[in-house]
């Protein structure tokens, strides 16, 4: 069981650095500041573009429904740590169906089982580097030249369907191809995002302050405190060369300095090195370039996951939103059947274990100390060396005592750690927030000495809360020295928002331009679960039904045939 934390410290740890491109979305380096919409920002976003600038009318508008056509291309695009196999199930699935063809069963845990239906397209899937914006743009780019397609294929009814930060990249390939001097050709013409940071990711601001690293040092702190603890539990002769108090003290000091790069470099070792650019950060001006400037031809539909709704009260259920969404981390979700990455409990289930088995070794240890340690020598020891076993009793007994201290300490700041890091990751990610209210009448006054020691505190309410800062402040009792000293505490709400465990969904439906009968929401599906869950079927679905979109034009769009 102790090696499961040091798993999860090595599987949160993806320390990103932010590194900046030279072009974005022009092959030439020309950094002008534009106005653009009211909007001024320093970027090479519109270089070499004439403004103002009215959108071309591209694509067409179509009328597509069962029209017999030929098969249509989908572009598969992945996210955030993905690959090309992200979406590996769902490509398949919408291509060939299951077993010979036939529908694929799809059941929802509690709900009704339903068909999903292969469709007359061809799938391909796309993968990019990571490292920036603008690469990652070019990247993708590249991948879909690279695609041979059949004789006479036009591209007016291809389209894309992009996971998280997919979302965004295409989005940018979108924009360059639609204004940038470029002479390239359009492979698509519309849009399909899943869980995509329209808004930005808060998690990559975050970073940047620095609470990101907070948390991942307090995480490299209980997983080695926890683990030296064990050890010694285990090797009690070691208690002997070991002082655990100093180490713990050094290993804070390693993981507060060197345990938060050396932690991402070790994951970057078990995978390929990436970094995750500041440019899809809330405010980012790449981001805010492009949402400012939109494309009112593409066809758009945005689906967003919530892991708890509103109702849910995810507050009153600690521990549930990170462990679920590393529950769904990596390929845990893809390499499930088709449609079947329903459940998320299985890290849940494990850090359920472990705090129990914490809080045993906490008591165990509170135990010793209240019973006092086992002596040095039995009783043949004591009979023919006395003097040898009083000196390794007193030595033993300052050494365990200490020690026992040290480790009931440990797991104590474990389980204090392990009861607050679900609230500690949904501010992380901007989805819980201490939000100030305005109006509190409290007073609260408190009488200090003169030397600064405060003696004693009383709450008055007042209609006037301004009247707190007169009401008895600064007054001196010549008799009684002291000092009172009054004020309006401020007070906070703790406030939560809907998220996928890394994305609000606020910013997951802020695709511009989307439109209200554009988006669909995903219930209790985190981040990396969404790729391939029945509520994936559900929403593909939709989507292929012509059900999804703002407008009759975009339903159109997106609805595809089934394939016969």
């Amino acid at each position: 069981m102790k090696n499961v934390i040091l798993f999860l410290f090595l599987l949160v740890t993806l320390k990103t650095a932010a590194q900046k491109g030279d072009t974005l979305f022009n092959d030439n380096k020309c950094p002008t500041e534009v106005q653009y919409h009211g909007v001024k920002f320093n970027s090479p976003v519109f270089d070499g573009h004439p403004l103002p600038w009215s959108p071309p009318a591209y694509p067409p508008p179509v009328a597509f429904g069962p029209t017999g056509l030929g098969d249509r291309y989908i572009h598969w695009v992945h996210g955030l740590d993905g690959s090309e196999g992200s979406w590996a199930q769902a490509a398949a699935a919408t291509e060939t169906g299951g077993d010979n063809g036939d529908p694929i069963v799809v059941t929802p845990p509690g709900g009704t089982p339903f068909d999903f239906v292969a469709r007359k397209v061809r799938t391909k899937k796309h993968t990019y580097g990571e490292v920036d914006f603008a690469p990652a743009i070019l990247d993708l780019q590249d991948e879909m030249e690279q695609v041979t397609y059949p004789v006479g294929h036009t591209f007016e009814r291809d389209f894309i369907i992009a996971h998280s930060q997919g979302g965004i990249v295409s989005r940018g390939l979108d924009h360059r191809l639609t204004i940038g001097n470029i002479n390239a050709d359009r492979y698509f013409s519309g849009i399909a995002t899943f869980n995509t940071s329209h808004g930005g990711a808060q998690i990559l601001n975050s970073r940047e302050n620095g609470l990101l690293n907070e948390m991942i040092s307090d995480l490299c702190t209980v997983a080695l405190t926890t683990t030296l603890a064990e050890t010694l539990q285990e090797k009690a002769i070691l208690d002997l060369f070991i002082n655990q108090s100093a180490a713990n003290d050094s290993i804070r000091v390693f993981c507060d300095t060197k345990g938060v790069s050396l932690a991402g470099l070790f994951l970057s070792s078990l995978a390929k090195p990436k970094t995750l650019s500041a440019s899809y950060a809330v405010g980012a001006p790449d981001l805010e370039g492009l949402n400012a400037a939109g494309n009112p031809g593409l066809y758009k539909a945005a689906f967003y996951g919530v892991e708890y709704s509103d109702g849910d009260n995810n507050m009153a259920q600690p521990k549930q939103l990170l462990w679920r969404l590393l529950s769904s981390f990596g390929s845990e979700a893809t390499n499930a059947d088709p449609f079947t990455a329903d459940l998320d409990n299985k890290l849940v289930d494990s850090v359920s274990n472990i705090m129990a088995e914490w809080e045993g070794k906490y008591n165990y240890f509170d135990g010793i100390l209240a019973d006092g340690v086992t002596p040095a020598c039995g009783i043949f020891g004591w009979i023919f060396l006395p003097g040898p076993c009083a000196v390794a009793t007193v030595v033993q007994y300052n050494v365990e005592q200490n020690n026992a201290i040290d480790q009931r300490e440990t797991y104590r700041e474990a389980l204090e750690w392990l009861n607050g890091v679900d609230d500690q990751w949904a501010t992380i990610i901007g989805a819980r927030e201490n939000v100030f209210i305005q109006g509190n009448n409290e007073c609260v006054c408190t009488q200090w000495t003169d030397n600064g020691q405060a003696l004693s505190t009383t709450s008055y309410f007042l209609d006037n809360p301004e009247d707190c800062n007169s009401y008895n402040s600064g007054t001196y009792d010549q008799s009684s020295p002291f000092y009172t000293s009054c004020m309006v505490p401020p007070v906070y709400e703790v406030q939560w928002k809907e998220s996928d465990g890394v994305v609000l969904r606020e910013s997951q439906r802020a695709f511009p331009g989307v439109g209200v009968q554009g988006v669909r929401r995903l219930e209790k599906m985190n981040h990396f679960q969404v790729r391939n869950s029945s509520e994936t079927a559900i929403g593909l679905n939709a989507l292929f039904n012509g059900e999804v979109g703002n407008d009759p034009q975009t339903r159109a769009f997106f609805k595809t045939d089934k394939k016969q």
